[in-house]
């Protein structure tokens, strides 16, 4: 009998504590869907939008780092000279003090 791997859907999750943070792989949280920021079992934050100039991102790279932090890589091509590609790297951490 062969064995079925489901994956699910790409999202970035890292917690700390009772903090969860489920967002997009570009650190987005689109409304409506069940990602956001939950403290215990209370949702924080529903939705989430990360622009540059007034421009949406664009992803590169993105995931979670560690169990605690995630990084998102984007070009902005509002800010890009015609010889040269600059990105932004985003990092997210959670920590309670």
């Amino acid at each position: 009998m062969p064995f079925k791997v489901q994956v699910g859907p790409h999202q970035a999750a890292i917690h700390h504590a009772q903090t969860l943070l489920v967002s997009d792989p570009d650190g987005q949280i689109n409304w409506p869907s069940e990602k956001g920021l939950y403290f215990y079992d209370t949702r924080v934050i529903s939705s989430w939008a990360i622009y540059a100039n007034g421009e949406p991102w664009i992803l590169l790279n993105g995931g979670a780092v560690t169990h605690y932090a995630s990084r998102t890589i984007s070009p902005i091509a509002a800010f890009r000279p015609p010889t040269a590609l600059f990105r932004i790297a985003r990092s997210a951490s959670l920590s309670v003090e």
